[in-house]
């Protein structure tokens, strides 16, 4: 089987064609049924390009008891128009957490090259939770309740504190039975079922942007999560809504909350280092706005996860050598260089693309264009890394 190509992650971007990690090895050992599955292809919609294709694959809910409870996990694919070329598949992670993935290889088949598009099949996914995978709810959450808090200030801090725990409350009540398995291990697992059903050895992985507060008290560690990117031409998903981001609170009740859900269940349940006493959020506020004036008491303010469900399954930490491609803006908004350069030393044996004066949340195919889409592209068509870091410089963003 000729070598695949990469996993490409944009934190900005990130791809590579590795095994999938120890866990989903170790859960596809108790899952025979579900990893036999065949897809049954039909085309998605009337109103959409006839080689755009839709399938529902099954998920268990819980990987260790994988006899039980099961999730309909929705997966699309457009193919390769030239099979002499085919490399494989790639298979994209829309990000969020809490973002649709279902029409993503519509968009982005449209928006690559020639040469990159005829070497895959482009396969997306709604991951479980969202959308059209057994999406999860919190019973109707105000625009408020569906945005990420604001910044930390004595005088609201009790309402904020109200307001994460009700979102937790409110999450705990209508999805607690699933909200526990909503995690990233879960979604890698669902990959390697995915895998199997396509008859892959392996696949290629293109990761958007996964992003969110996360824990800065205590020893927690530096980086939680091994993927994140996103084109600048997709949404800014910073947040689980982000058009409610900074909306004032309010009674006005939103009409889908999945978004929230997932996003929370993500953010909360894939590590068990938040701090549980509201004050220490206060306190770290406070020292963090004093470092990182811009930023740091909005990111250290309360979130729901103070209050959220404990995960059942330790962090997993990251071990494993991975030849993959990070692609990084200088001036990322959602995804600071500092986490970008985290992501790129923490995957061992990665390179990093890094566009100079890049200002937009997201590199890859973006427009304007970045200068690192030309090493994206031979990297996405060949599968060979860059011999050294790559840093290039973008042109102003206005003449």
């Amino acid at each position: 089987m000729k070598r695949l190509a990469p996993l490409l992650a944009t934190v900005g971007l990130v791809a590579t064609s590795l095994p999938l990690p120890t866990a989903p090895q170790a859960a596809a050992a108790q899952t025979p049924g579900y990893m036999r599955q065949k897809p049954a292809w039909h085309r998605c919609s009337p109103d959409r390009p006839v080689d755009y294709e839709c399938a529902t694959l099954k998920m268990p809910l819980d990987y260790q008891h994988p006899e039980g409870r099961t999730l309909d996990l929705a997966i699309s694919r457009t193919k390769s128009e030239n099979p002499a070329k085919r490399r494989g598949v790639l298979l994209f992670n829309p990000g969020g957490p809490g973002a649709k993935g279902l029409m993503r290889p519509v968009g982005l088949n449209a928006r690559m090259p020639k040469d990159v598009r005829e070497r895959y099949d482009l396969i997306g996914f709604d991951p479980r939770g969202v959308g059209e995978s057994s999406p999860i709810t919190c019973g109707g959450l105000s625009q408020a309740e569906q945005g990420i808090g604001g910044a930390y200030r004595p005088e609201t801090f009790p309402s904020d504190v109200a307001w994460a725990r009700g979102i937790a409350d409110k999450c705990r009540e209508k999805s607690g039975d699933v909200i526990p398995y909503i995690t990233t291990r879960n979604t890698a697992r669902d990959l390697d079922v995915i895998r199997a059903a396509l008859g892959e050895r392996k696949i290629s992985y293109l990761s958007l942007a996964e992003n969110g507060p996360r824990p800065t008290g205590g020893d927690a560690p530096q980086l939680k999560r091994p993927l994140a990117g996103a084109p600048a031409s997709e949404p800014n998903t910073s947040g689980p809504n982000s058009e409610s981001n900074s909306a004032a609170p309010g009674t006005v009740e939103a009409p889908g909350d999945y978004a929230t859900a997932v996003y929370w269940s993500v953010v909360c349940g894939d590590t068990d280092a938040w701090p549980r006493d509201p004050d220490q959020y206060a306190r770290d506020a406070v020292r963090d706005k004093a470092k990182y004036p811009l930023y740091g008491d909005f990111a250290s303010n309360i979130k729901p996860c103070a209050f959220w469900q404990r995960p059942l399954e330790p962090a997993t930490p990251m071990k494993t050598r991975a030849d993959v491609l990070t692609v990084q803006n200088e001036w990322d908004p959602t995804t600071p260089l500092v986490s970008g350069q985290g992501l790129h030393k923490a995957l061992k044996g990665s390179r990093m693309a890094l566009a100079l004066g890049g200002e937009s949340h997201g590199v890859y195919r973006s427009n304007p264009a970045s200068c690192t889409d030309a090493t994206v592209n031979e990297y996405l068509a060949t599968g060979r890394l860059p011999a050294e870091d790559v840093t290039c410089q973008d042109p102003p963003p206005f003449p």
